[in-house]
């Protein structure tokens, strides 16, 4: 337990050659309406101007711990472990938070005393900043943002944005922080492990994040082959706490599930890039595997007719 003069929320921010966005992020959490709080930067081994762009700011709530290059995962766990509040949200060095999104999280679990996290929608931006597209409306058919005991949907489709997402620090230590093995689906990885201890809760339409696509990104590089997400695949569905919850039957139709909604992520990068025979692969693939989500199958149409409509255009700006 947090003790007297000791933040609300610890916000960890993992950095590694961040120079261009890291100060954008840090205005970001600086512009909150909750104040309460401190952030820890790790600097992952950092070879530009990302330190000086911290040390730039003057705002005593934030610290930085320093490290070897390591991977994101290893650079939030070394960030965690320096962390004081009992809640904790993972703020990516290139995201924007919206200015209610602490309070709004902290609000949501400070109601739900039995529930290990909390977690608001993202709208996407472009490497430059410009938003595109809009969250699904909290509530419809084809939302998928559940509250309660989400272990099955989410073994399905990873639904929580990682930089809206606030957790109890007692339960993500339970949990045992980030496989730093894992190169792909790390954040999905975890928040399985975290699933298992207690519920979620879906604070309500209203985004609470922008999260920016780069064309450089691990999820467009590592994450356009399948093979990239089967380790953690793998690794979730082999979990013996995970076995014990379901009938081995519903639970291989979950992981079918689940590795059709990595080929439709896959399929759905493609269609961003204009790659069609790509796409169509992907897309096929994920219907086959039993994800037959609205989205999916219109952007399998469109990658078999080799033409996104006008107004969808946007949603697949890179």
């Amino acid at each position: 337990m947090a003790g007297p003069g000791t933040p609300a929320v610890s916000v960890v921010t993992p950095a590694y050659n961040a120079e261009s966005t890291i100060a954008e992020t840090i205005a970001s959490l600086r512009a909150q309406t909750l104040a309460d709080w401190e952030q820890v930067v790790c600097d992952d081994g950092s070879t530009d101007g990302t330190l000086a762009a911290v040390a730039a700011v003057d705002d005593r709530r934030i610290r930085v711990v320093r490290g070897d290059h390591r991977g994101q995962s290893a650079a939030q766990n070394r960030a965690f472990a320096q962390c004081r509040a009992d809640l904790v949200l993972f703020l990516d060095a290139d995201d924007v938070l919206l200015p209610d999104a602490l309070a709004r999280l902290a609000a949501a679990l400070a109601a739900a005393p039995d529930a290990c996290a909390a977690y608001g929608d993202a709208v996407t931006m472009k490497a430059d900043g410009t938003s595109y597209g809009r969250p699904p409306m909290a509530g419809g058919r084809l939302s998928a943002r559940p509250s309660g005991d989400v272990l099955e949907p989410l073994l399905v489709r990873d639904f929580v944005p990682s930089g809206g997402f606030l957790v109890r620090a007692a339960a993500f230590a339970a949990a045992g922080g980030f496989a730093e093995d894992l190169r792909m689906a790390q954040d999905w990885e975890m928040r399985c492990r975290l699933a298992l201890r207690g519920p979620f809760r879906f604070i309500g339409p209203g985004p609470v994040l922008r999260h920016r696509a780069r064309p450089d990104s691990v999820s467009r590089g590592l994450g356009a082959r399948v093979e990239s997400h089967l380790e953690a695949i793998e690794r979730v569905f082999a979990n013996p706490a995970v076995a014990a919850r379901f009938a081995p039957r519903r639970l291989a139709a979950l992981r079918r599930r689940r590795l059709g909604s990595s080929h439709a992520f896959i399929g759905t990068e493609a269609v961003r890039q204009r790659d069609y025979v790509t796409a169509r692969r992907h897309l096929w693939r994920a219907l086959v595997l039993g994800d037959r989500r609205a989205p999916v199958m219109a952007l399998a149409l469109c990658a078999a007719l080799g033409w996104v409509p006008p107004l969808a255009r946007r949603q697949f700006e890179v």
